[in-house]
């Protein structure tokens, strides 16, 4: 395998930005430190390079990551954080 950083399991809620204002939730399945899986609530097309907003339940703080977008195969989508 070509990945760089183990993945962690993880079920946690985000939202893409892209184009300044347009967003969507997703819901990340496995992160590492150099990107995440996402599922999709519908197979939208994802853009080549978004904003991915990450929810953090616990602490109510969102941290932001700038992302490319690698492969969407429907409602399923991996990227790389940039």
């Amino acid at each position: 395998s070509q990945r760089q950083h183990t993945r962690l399991r993880t079920l946690k809620g985000a939202r893409v930005v892209f184009e300044g204002s347009k967003t969507f939730d997703v819901t990340i399945r496995d992160m590492s430190e150099g990107g995440v899986k996402l599922k999709l609530g519908s197979p939208l097309a994802l853009p080549k390079n978004f904003i991915l907003v990450i929810h953090n339940p616990n602490t109510g703080i969102a941290e932001t990551r700038s992302c490319e977008l690698r492969w969407q195969r429907g409602d399923q989508a991996g990227a790389q954080f940039t």
